[in-house]
């Protein structure tokens, strides 16, 4: 089982309530289209931005369940915005990745990306881990986050942020899957970033 930070006082939904063996095969064919995208992708042949849209997509595919994903990037060279999403789905996950970075500085990459470990929340709006964001987000009908390092050496360089409208969407077997998608999602990622760095 994978470890993830849950919402405090709120259990995970089971896994199988539900969800059937069908279901299972279904998620497994979905996150095989996803680590099949990501293996076709051929080295230099995207920029980063590219490369970081082609990830918020795939992600929709490999975690059951997403209504809207995003990813994001440390930025350690600006110290002033060191999160910043590069690529969105939908624009209600842009809507509500702005307010974690540009307006309050709380949510759950943020959390993420500073614990290292998955982040997981099925009702935003009584998270008392982020008060402020978490009563925007589920104003604007968002109620259920998971959120998946993007880890490389035991580093973050960014994170994969998962969202839907329901909630108590997410359960363990969509952490395990998205986990699965996130570890070789880092690897390309990286490898673009210092591509890109040589050619500069």
């Amino acid at each position: 089982m994978t470890e993830y930070d849950g919402q405090f006082g709120r259990d995970m939904p089971e896994d199988d309530a539900g969800h059937t063996g069908a279901d299972n095969d279904a998620d497994e064919d979905d996150l095989q289209v996803g680590l099949s995208g990501l293996a076709g992708l051929v080295a230099g042949a995207q920029s980063v931005d590219e490369l970081l849209y082609v990830l918020a997509e795939f992600a929709t595919y490999a975690v059951p369940d997403v209504d809207g994903a995003s990813v994001s990037l440390m930025q350690p060279r600006d110290p002033t915005l060191p999160i910043q999403t590069w690529a969105v789905t939908a624009q209600f996950v842009r809507d509500i990745d702005k307010l974690q970075y540009a307006i309050l500085n709380e949510g759950p990459c943020i959390t993420c990306m500073h614990s290292r470990r998955p982040t997981v929340s099925g009702s935003l709006g009584s998270d008392e881990r982020w008060p402020d964001f978490g009563s925007r987000a589920a104003g604007l009908g968002v109620h259920s986050a998971l959120t998946l390092p993007l880890l490389v050496a035991g580093e973050v360089i960014g994170a994969i942020n998962c969202y839907a409208h329901a909630p108590d969407t997410f359960t363990d077997h969509d952490v395990q899957m998205g986990t699965r998608f996130a570890a070789p999602a880092a690897v390309s990622l990286y490898n673009t970033q210092l591509l890109t760095q040589a050619r500069e």
